[in-house]
């Protein structure tokens, strides 16, 4: 995963949707899992790939409702000693929002669901939980290029505590088709297994487009 941070050097071509917009999106690149144990990272990467919409629910004068999705899939991540690892992320979103002067500020209200399986043979270890997700974002407009950064609140379970920074540009390419550049990461807090700390790992990078409609 960290090879990729090379495609950070492409020029700023990127969008992940306007608030208060209806839009289709599809994206590819690379997903990163797996778990720090003791300040030694173990980690599962590879392909990915994303979906996701908007659909504008409620808009009246500065006020407005939408309805946000967003799957991401990554499968047969590559790990450690031959090992493989899959994982999915889904999450359905009300979305609040308002307009302040040039900004946009809006509330994520909804539910995400995680699903992690390890292939360590002859074993396979799965783990499979969901949570509630308050959050928080803003989106922020300059000529074609708009920046819509959230922060998302997950509680899975005891040891899966943190949150997702979701960092999306934008660039409209035309009145239809943005670009879109987006790079997610998660914090999680630290757990403790037999005395030994442990804590989650995840990130994504993604580039694609979006189609308004």
């Amino acid at each position: 995963m960290k090879k990729l941070f090379a495609l950070l050097l492409l020029p700023s071509i990127a969008f992940a949707g306007k608030i208060g917009e209806n839009y289709l999106g599809a994206k590819l690149g690379a997903a990163n899992t797996g778990i720090s144990i003791s300040g030694v990272d173990v980690e599962w990467d590879g392909f990915a790939f994303k979906l996701n919409g908007n659909y504008n629910a409620y808009n009246q004068d500065a006020y407005g409702v939408d309805l946000n999705l967003d799957f991401i899939s990554g499968s047969s991540l590559d790990g450690p000693l031959n090992t493989s690892g899959d994982i999915t992320k889904f999450e359905a979103l009300l979305r609040p929002h308002m307009t302040l002067s040039d900004i946009k500020i809006f509330a994520n209200l909804g539910v995400s669901v995680a699903d992690l399986e390890l292939k360590i043979a002859p074993n396979t270890y799965s783990v499979d939980e969901s949570s509630f997700l308050p959050g928080l974002g803003f989106e922020l407009s300059f000529e074609k290029l708009t920046l819509t950064p959230t922060v998302d609140w997950v509680d899975y379970d005891s040891t899966a505590e943190g949150v997702f920074i979701n960092l999306p540009v934008s660039y409209e390419y035309n009145d239809k088709v943005s670009i879109t550049f987006e790079y997610e990461v998660a914090s999680f807090d630290d757990f403790t297994i037999s005395g030994t700390k442990c804590e989650y790992i995840f990130d994504s990078l993604m580039i694609g487009l979006d189609y308004k409609f």
